[in-house]
């Protein structure tokens, strides 16, 4: 499957704020007030070392969504995997795909990224991608306060 990557738009963010996740990874529903800020000051941001894109597959429908952060030589990745296709094999082909539209942009020494403690799955994931854990804490969510490990791998 070849991945595209393109700027958040207006259309993206309303589509992708109708995705629901099944059981605990309900967690993860997006909300407009987490996407509107990508798209309406995606300049502002970009300024600020943070972008969002849309990742379409060759028919051109939306299969997820990344946003990067960079932090000096490092760039955080945050990402979502459209809830009809997690689970069935494809979630170490697209996090591969967002680190090489990362390598290709930004030129991180190093990735690093954040999962929920409870989300075995995608730590299944990230390890096999190549991050390792480096430590736990709690982040106070719309959820109530939430473990996450922090994670980062060579670029």
């Amino acid at each position: 499957m070849t991945y595209r990557f393109k700027s958040l738009r207006w259309s993206d963010a309303n589509a992708i704020r109708r995705w629901r996740y099944d059981d605990a990874y309900a967690f993860y529903d997006p909300d407009m007030m987490t996407l509107l800020p990508l798209v309406v000051l995606r300049l502002p941001l970009r300024a600020f070392g943070v972008e969002a894109f849309v990742v379409t597959d060759d028919m051109g429908e939306r299969i997820g969504l990344f946003d990067f952060i960079v932090r000096g030589r490092a760039v955080e990745i945050g990402l979502a995997m459209r809830p009809d296709l997690t689970g069935k094999g494809l979630g170490l082909a697209f996090v591969e795909a967002g680190m090489a539209f990362a390598r290709a942009h930004y030129s991180p020494r190093r990735f690093t990224l954040d999962v929920a403690l409870f989300n075995e799955r995608a730590r299944r994931v990230y390890e096999r991608a190549g991050f390792k854990p480096v430590e736990t804490f709690t982040r106070h969510t719309r959820n109530g306060p939430v473990d996450f490990l922090a994670m980062y791998r060579p670029a």
